[in-house]
């Protein structure tokens, strides 16, 4: 049974247990404060091994103690959404939804809750952006699923958006590589040199018989892409819903569901985005000084790695956003360059929770973690015993693979502690004692560069 949930002003519980270490265990709360949380938090656990519980109640803890939450979730967990919901409900805290989900127009399930409005484009510099689309367009496969993508062809459309002064979507960028005549509108409208010329090239090469075919090679994935993140109308309003530049001191929640299994690479793409958002935002922040009260808890981290990463880690640190990050185990992580992502992962996270797995890896990374202790060791020789000094894991790998549903192995300042974590009553009714769901996107089409609308009326002619 697992016991009741605790609450406290100034503490963030994780469970109750004891400290591995010592001779006399007295099983106590194990708990850490908001200075231990700035150090971020990393969880493992295996599918039913009470992991998704425990992102509950911590997520719980932090709205129950001020922090404004951004959730990240590619499964969707409808407890927790119902608890979260609820609580920001009575506690009249700002509440955001990104529902991928909502495209399919059912009118049942997680659809029917409809979603807020978040354009990506809409946050970042010329760098930045640039950045976030390289990201989000690579793949864990070997071969890119938006197939190449190249980086200078990216910047100069940024560049050349971004210097039109006004507001810019996914639909306008796959505009201006289907028709090359709405190309040619935008080169006008650019203010920046460099990107014109360049665009004035892309033009030309794509107009000129004997260079088409590798113009066209060049811009293929872009389109791809953007023809993609077209096709949903909530990532592509002018002034969106959710802007996390502008939501980040509102001591509010966002709550993203990204489910995977219904959306692949898009899902994954749009979960690079935000957390690129988030990476720039934090480092906005810092250089100015600024600190702000943010959690941001993701479950299946895996699929958020990328290439600043270690960037959201540290400036989160100085500008007050608390990273937690969960997953099955070291082994999912599928980046190319996964043993330095372990890495990263590893030195930036000082609290770790171990959960039911049998991933062997995680178990010896997990030991090798904690450390070795000193023991007297029986040699024996010829029907002698020589006693001698010798070194043994704290906590063995079989103990760690061998946890039951909802124990658990916690490390926090350099000490190991074991027992089982917390969950909390999530009998909310939604309809009953919070208002059905029904989230409407903001499709803003004022203050644009609507070259979309071009498009568009030039197909009706």
């Amino acid at each position: 049974m697992i016991p009741k949930h605790r609450l406290e002003k100034g503490f963030i519980y994780l469970g109750r247990g004891y400290r591995v270490e010592d001779e006399d265990p007295i099983p106590d709360f194990i708990k850490i404060t908001d200075p231990d949380l700035s150090t971020h938090l990393h969880v493992l656990g295996a599918t039913g091994s009470g992991k998704t519980v425990f992102l509950t109640y911590l997520d719980t803890q932090f709205l129950y103690n001020d922090y404004s939450l951004i959730k990240l979730d590619m499964k969707f967990d409808e407890q927790n959404f119902t608890l979260v919901y609820a609580l920001s409900y009575h506690l009249n805290r700002p509440f955001y939804f990104l529902n991928l989900a909502s495209s399919t127009g059912s009118s049942s399930g997680l659809s029917s809750f409809g979603t807020h409005s978040y354009n990506p484009l809409e946050t970042g510099d010329e760098l930045s952006i640039t950045a976030k689309i390289m990201q989000a367009t690579k793949s864990s496969d070997a071969v890119s699923y938006y197939e190449e993508v190249k980086e200078t062809t990216v910047k100069a459309f940024v560049s050349a958006f971004l210097s039109t002064g006004k507001k810019w979507t996914f639909k306008d960028w796959y505009a201006t590589l289907v028709d090359y005549e709405i190309l040619l509108e935008l080169i006008k409208q650019t203010k920046n040199e460099m990107a014109r010329s360049y665009l004035y090239n892309l033009y030309d090469r794509l107009n000129d018989d004997r260079k088409r075919i590798q113009a066209e090679k060049d811009i293929s994935g872009l389109r791809n892409f953007t023809a993609k993140m077209s096709d949903y109308d909530f990532l592509n309003s002018y002034n969106s819903d959710i802007n996390f530049e502008r939501l980040i001191f509102a001591n509010g929640v966002i709550y993203v569901i990204l489910p995977k299994l219904l959306f692949g690479e898009v899902a994954k793409s749009v979960g690079k985005m935000i957390a690129s958002d988030l990476q720039y935002i934090t480092g906005y922040l810092t250089a100015n000084m600024q600190k702000t009260k943010v959690v941001l808890s993701i479950d299946e981290f895996e699929n958020f790695v990328f290439e600043g990463i270690q960037d959201l880690f540290n400036k989160g640190r100085s500008a007050g956003v608390r990273v937690i990050a969960s997953h099955q185990s070291l082994s999912d992580i599928s980046h190319e360059e996964k043993e330095t992502m372990k890495r990263i992962i590893q030195a930036n996270t000082r609290i770790k929770v171990f959960l039911s797995q049998a991933d062997t890896e995680s178990g010896e990374w997990f030991s090798q973690l904690v450390g070795k202790k000193s023991v007297k060791v029986g040699m024996g020789l010829d029907d002698m015993i020589n006693v001698q000094d010798g070194h043994q894991y704290i906590v063995e790998p079989h103990q760690l693979t061998s946890l039951s549903n909802f124990q658990a192995y916690f490390y926090i300042r350099g000490k190991a502690y074991k027992g089982h974590i917390y969950a909390v009553p999530t009998d909310f009714e939604i309809g009953k004692d919070v208002p059905i769901p029904d989230f409407k996107p903001e499709i803003d089409k004022k203050n644009g560069i609507r070259l979309w609308e071009k498009l568009i009326e030039k197909q009706m002619l």
